[in-house]
C-alpha cells in the first residue's frame, strides 16, 4: 500500500552548541524578501542545498530513532539546528484531497525530503507578504511521517490482505458465474486437461 501524503516532522530551534550564538525571536525569523535572497544567494554562490554527510547523518539517525518519542535533529542554510520528535504509531482523522470524507490515519513510517532551491523557494512564497518566514523554512533535508490510512489488521495491515482479497473477489465472482450459467439454462462442461 502507498502512503496518501506525508507529513513533517514539528521542527523546534535548538540552542546553537557549535557558538556562544543564543536563539531569540528576531534571528528565527525573516523577511519573506530575506529568505528568498538568502536562498538565492547560497545557490548562486554555488554552496551545496544539502551535503553527502548531512544525507548520512540523518540516515544514521533513522536507523536508530524510530520509536515514538524519539528525537532527530537537522541543520538548517542559516545553521540553525532544529529538533523533531518521531511520532510513528500515532492516529488521527483527517481528509485528503482526493476524498473529502474523514476517515483515520495512521503515521506508518519515515521518509526524508529531498527540497532543492526551488522548491526552498516555492514554500517560502506560499506565506502571505507582510509575514514574517520562520527559518525552519530553510531546512534542505528533512523527515516526514509517511500517511497511511488506518484500519484493522485484516482489513489494511495484514501481509495476506492481497492473497484474501483476492479469494474472496475469485469466489463472489465464481457464484455469479454458477447463478448466471444455471439460470439461463447453460450447463457448463469441464474439459478434461
Amino acid at each position: 500500500m502507498t502512503a496518501v501524503r506525508s507529513e513533517s516532522l514539528h521542527w523546534k530551534p535548538q540552542p546553537d552548541t557549535d557558538s556562544s550564538n543564543t536563539s531569540t525571536r528576531q534571528q528565527l525569523t525573516m523577511t519573506k524578501k530575506q529568505a528568498i535572497d538568502f536562498v538565492n544567494q547560497w545557490y548562486e554562490a554555488g554552496r551545496p542545498i544539502f551535503t553527502k554527510k548531512a544525507l548520512q547523518d540523518l540516515g544514521e539517525q533513522l536507523k536508530s530513532r524510530r520509536t515514538m518519542g524519539d528525537k532527530v535533529t537537522v541543520r538548517g542554510l542559516t545553521g540553525a539546528v532544529f529538533e523533531g520528535t518521531v511520532n510513528l504509531g500515532h492516529h488521527f482523522f483527517s481528509t485528503t484531497f482526493a476524498n473529502p470524507v474523514e476517515r483515520e490515519y495512521i503515521y506508518l513510517d519515515l521518509a526524508i525530503d529531498y527540497n532543492h532551491a526551488g522548491r526552498l523557494i516555492a514554500d517560502i512564497m506560499r506565506y502571505p507578504d507582510g509575514i514574517d518566514i520562520p527559518i525552519s523554512e530553510l531546512i534542505p533535508l528533512r523527515l516526514t511521517h509517511e500517511v497511511y490510512p488506518f484500519g484493522t489488521k485484516e482489513e489494511i495491515w495484514s501481509s495476506k490482505h492481497a492473497g484474501v482479497t483476492f479469494e474472496k473477489e475469485r469466489r463472489a465472482w465464481e457464484t455469479k458465474l454458477t447463478k448466471s450459467t444455471t439460470s439461463s439454462g447453460l450447463l457448463a462442461v469441464a474439459c478434461p486437461g
